[in-house]
């Protein structure tokens, strides 16, 4: 068989084995999607590895059962839940905005990359360049601190993936440097925190937020440049805005 059309049946097979997971199954094991998709189980076997590795499965229960991992999970809170979400933060991050003089966003994590899809500024002359679909690393910001805090085995699993590929070595011993203070301050104080870690002029706070209904991981951020947002009234003003927000999501989506 030719590459191309070889390429495009392993994709075929692929997406074939993800919609297994529409049954009312949550774990399914190679025995079990080969009896739901007609493929072979060997065939099962090897696109379950690749599935996995590439975060579209996550594996459990001894690794002999597979879920669906986050990569799905974020396309599906892309096409389902993203824009209904944007619209109930919109009014709520601009009124943190407005009342506490930051920039604030949403957003969500995108391999190792964090992408905004909400943001809100204050009118404040001076604020940051960010906007809607702006990327920021995960590395040494807020934001990426938040999602990190907040992760599964299976999302943390295809950040560290991403960041081994492209950085090696030193990029994975950071991200688990990072890992481990931001579980610290999540834990402690209930944000994370980036005082120009990330780039000297920004002064930032997030905190994570997954949402029910998609299971979609975000974080939601507060910023501005040191020295007309300081890290103390990030810290004792905005922190506390930012949480009231998170409660108010909650009660919204009927956590």
């Amino acid at each position: 068989m030719p590459d191309g059309l070889q390429t495009t049946a392993s994709i075929a097979r692929g997406l074939e084995i993800l919609r297994a997971f529409a049954s009312d199954q949550e774990w399914l094991g190679n025995q079990e999607l080969a009896e739901l998709t007609g493929l072979p189980k060997s065939t099962i076997s090897r696109a379950t590895n690749t599935l996995v590795a590439a975060g579209f499965l996550e594996s459990g229960e001894g690794q002999q059962k597979f879920r669906l991992g986050p990569a799905v999970l974020l396309l599906a809170g892309r096409v389902t839940g993203l824009e209904a979400l944007r619209v109930a933060l919109r009014p709520e991050l601009q009124a943190v905005a407005s009342g506490f003089g930051v920039s604030v966003g949403a957003a969500h994590v995108d391999r190792e990359d964090i992408v905004y899809f909400e943001y809100r500024r204050s009118s404040a002359p001076v604020s940051l360049s960010l906007s809607v679909g702006s990327r920021v690393p995960i590395l040494n910001t807020a934001a990426g601190s938040a999602i990190l805090a907040l992760s599964s085995a299976g999302e943390r699993e295809l950040i560290f993936t991403t960041a081994a590929e492209r950085g090696g070595r030193p990029a994975t011993d950071a991200l688990q440097r990072q890992v481990a203070q931001a579980e610290d301050e999540y834990h402690r104080d209930g944000y994370c925190r980036s005082f120009g870690t990330w780039h000297a002029e920004v002064n930032a706070i997030a905190v994570p937020y997954r949402v029910p209904a998609s299971g979609l991981l975000t974080a939601l951020t507060a910023a501005g440049p040191p020295y007309s947002v300081s890290k103390e009234h990030l810290e004792k003003e905005v922190a506390p805005g930012l949480h009231k927000l998170i409660r108010t999501l909650d009660s919204r989506y009927g956590r």
